[in-house]
């Protein structure tokens, strides 16, 4: 149903259906060509504005989801991935590499039942679907000691320019 602006004053406020709290603005019409076509320059109009956390919370739990339905999503999500990456083979392989990885581990703190999961397959879990038996561990100390060593090493240098085909063929006709 739409509402009627014609009895609303600039400033009020007006409670939408679905439960969306709304300002009614105004201003005037510029001078530009579409309007003097219409013949409104100047004319006032008024529209409504919705009010940004107007709305009160609706504490609703999210539905249960079933593992076929799951299962779809899944496969939506990496099937886009790997339509994505075309005919490239490299980035086909990465895909799949990624793919393995999303069905061999699992995050308990990902883990879903519900319509969250549609959300995003490729990070979040669901049981009987991705949600593998590996888990990610933290870094070892010795990890973390090697990590912060190379960083220091590497502080003060520049970066290497990536080298493209073409670049490595030039260099190396340089050095035959």
């Amino acid at each position: 149903m739409a509402i009627s602006l014609a009895n609303k004053r600039i400033g009020d406020t007006v409670t939408l259906s679905n439960g969306a709290v709304a300002e009614v603005v105004g201003g005037r019409y510029v001078d530009n060509a579409a309007n003097q076509k219409l013949g409104r320059v100047g004319q006032t109009y008024k529209k409504l504005k919705i009010v940004q956390g107007g709305r009160p919370p609706v504490n609703r739990a999210r539905k249960a989801i079933t593992k076929e339905t799951a299962q779809v999503a899944f496969n939506r999500y990496w099937g886009a991935r790997k339509r994505a990456a075309g005919a490239d083979k490299l980035k086909l392989r990465g895909v799949a590499a990624a793919r393995g990885r999303d069905l061999a581990y699992g995050r308990p703190a990902g883990l879903r039942s519900t319509t969250a999961y549609l959300s995003n397959p490729g990070r979040l879990e669901f049981e009987g679907v991705d949600f593998g038996d590996k888990r990610y561990k933290a870094p070892s100390a010795k990890q973390l000691a090697a990590l912060a060593a190379g960083r220091a090493a590497a502080a003060g240098k520049p970066r290497a320019k990536p080298m493209g085909a073409a670049r490595r063929a030039r260099l190396a006709a340089r050095r035959a």
